[in-house]
């Protein structure tokens, strides 16, 4: 079986589009910290941050086909 990082973004994204819940926990697994740091840097807001990481991953789930 394929660990989370044997597995690539498209395929991961392809089956998160599909409703797979295993692929959407691997996907917020492999990206939420790095999408945090981010937001954390430029808003400099912790709490505010967190809140980018949810509209990030909300915003991913209803507009996977495009991604």
């Amino acid at each position: 079986m394929n660990t989370n990082n044997d597995i690539s973004d498209q395929e991961l994204l392809k089956n998160f589009a599909k409703g797979d819940r295993i692929s959407a926990t691997k996907l917020t697994r492999r990206y939420s910290t790095k999408i945090l740091n981010l937001a954390y840097r430029m808003l400099g807001e912790r709490t505010e941050a967190e809140d980018i990481v949810q509209e990030v991953f909300i915003k991913l789930w209803h507009n996977t086909t495009r991604f």
